[in-house]
């Protein structure tokens, strides 16, 4: 029985790594519907914004893959797969190793942007850039959402952001 328990504890970890678990203290730069309106109107990839109306306000769920709950890091990759047709791995810190690394100001609809919430440093958490310093993802306590990332509870937890690469067939 203790060996199950074990594996029961390994698992729970390993699927924490993949988001990561923090609650959101701070409510500053919580979008209003009228917001979130006008962020998809600058989005030019009209894919994208059929996919984020889709989306915006599934719950989070960890380890979940589907509109029933989804995590940060399964979101992302749906959302290359479907919108941008890029085919990227399904943990965070995976996906951070398949992008070109660029400055934030730099940054196109469609980059990936990843974060650090933990205390040892390695990546826990990913979002998809929009315009403007937006950029969506599913947020621990909120589901899909999007935020600003210039706040400070983001700008202090960035790793790297950048464009996914290309793999020639």
């Amino acid at each position: 029985m203790r060996k199950s328990h074990i594996f029961l504890f390994l698992g729970t970890v390993i699927l924490l790594s993949s988001c990561g678990v923090r609650k959101n203290n701070n409510t500053v730069g919580v979008l209003t519907e009228n917001k979130t309106f006008d962020i998809y109107k600058d989005v030019k990839n009209k894919k994208l914004t059929l996919f984020l109306e889709e989306w915006i306000g599934v719950k989070h769920k960890l380890g979940g893959n589907d509109k029933d709950g989804v995590d940060c890091s399964s979101f992302s990759q749906f959302l290359q797969k479907t919108v941008f047709d890029n085919t990227i791995n399904r943990i965070a810190k995976d996906q951070a190793l398949q992008i070109e690394e660029k400055p934030i100001q730099d940054l196109s609809e469609g980059d990936l942007v990843f974060f650090s919430f933990l205390q040892n440093g390695s990546i826990d958490h990913v979002g998809v850039y929009l315009q403007n310093d937006f950029f969506v993802h599913a947020s621990t306590s909120r589901g899909v959402v999007i935020d600003y990332l210039k706040k400070i509870n983001y700008q202090k937890y960035l790793i790297k952001a950048g464009t996914v690469k290309h793999i020639n067939k």
